[in-house]
Formats: C-alpha cells, structure tokens, sequence
C-alpha cells in the first residue's frame, strides 16, 4: 500500500510545473460546526493543483442513517483539478481518500474499527474574494472503494453508501 501511495504521490507531483509552484491553505468550515474539521494544503502550477488534507468527524444516525450507530472519522485525501491554465475559476479533478472509521453500536456499546478508502471525480469553481483569500466550491461523487468486513450486532448493520455526492465549500488563503 505504501508503494501505491508513494507512486501516486509521484504522478501527481510530476503533473504539477514546479518552477511555478504555489501554496495554498484551505479549510471547510461546514464540518467545524458539525463537530469535525477539514484542512487543506494545496500546491498549484500552470494549469494544474495538488491538495492534501487531513479530515475528522463525529456523527450520530442523523448524519450517516444507520439507526443506533455512532461514527467517528479520522482521514487524509489527495486531490488532483486541472484548472484550465488559471487558478481561479472552473476545474475539473479527481480525489482519493483513506480514513480510520471507529464506529459504535449505541446500544451495547460494541465498538468496530474499520479502514475505509473511497475515491472521487469532481468538479468545482474558485473564486478569487482578494489577492490572497479564496472561496473554492466543489461536487465530487465518492465512491466507496474498500470498507473492511461488514458491521453488525444481532440484527442491525451499519450500511454505507455505494456512492454519494458531497459538496463542499472552502474558504482559503494563497500565499
């Protein structure tokens, strides 16, 4: 598996014209107020940006629908967008993302732990707010990948989705 991480890291790296590489932090401030966080840095080109985060959050069966389930979520993704030769604007991408799961039966209070690695066209327009700080908004559809064995206590399954869109907004700072 590192291998494969370390080959994709490379590919991503070499898509990216390092004589013009530059930084960007993002974060996603929607999972702050659901109890998680979302932090992104992003390494940009001519026409091309690369992003690696570090995500958590903490959900009761409101959130994910599997009744007398607790989920806590702990990941990293990398993203790649071609961005059409402009950092801001429409881009276009793809993303990987693995995450620890630990997911609590509420009732009996029987704790799974699980590795889920899902991935994701997606697409997505940044908006330039100044010089520096952006607004960066995105639709990928992630599709699970790998989820581990399946979780469940006497007749009750935890159930995640085959694929789902996710949107999200970024509100970032280019250096």
């Amino acid at each position: 598996m590192n291998f494969l991480k370390s080959t994709v890291l490379c590919f991503l790296f070499s898509c990216t014209n390092v004589s013009a590489l530059e930084v960007d932090f993002e974060v996603d401030p929607l999972l702050f107020f659901l109890d998680g966080y979302s932090v992104h840095l992003g390494f940009s080109g001519d026409s091309s940006r690369l992003e690696i985060g570090y995500f958590g959050l903490e959900a009761d069966e409101e959130f994910h629908d599997n009744k007398n389930y607790y989920l806590e979520i702990e990941g990293v993704g990398i993203k790649y967008d071609y961005t059409f030769k402009d950092y801001y604007g429409f881009f276009i991408g793809w993303e990987i993302n693995h995450a620890n799961a630990t997911i609590t039966h509420t009732p009996t209070q029987t704790v799974f732990k699980r590795k889920v690695t899902t991935t994701a066209p997606r697409i997505g327009y940044r908006f330039m707010l100044s010089k520096s700080f952006v607004l960066t908004t995105t639709l990928a559809y992630d599709i699970l990948v790998d989820e581990g064995d399946a979780v469940k206590v006497d007749q009750e399954t935890y159930k995640n989705d085959s694929g789902q869109f996710f949107p999200s907004v970024h509100v970032g700072y280019r250096f």
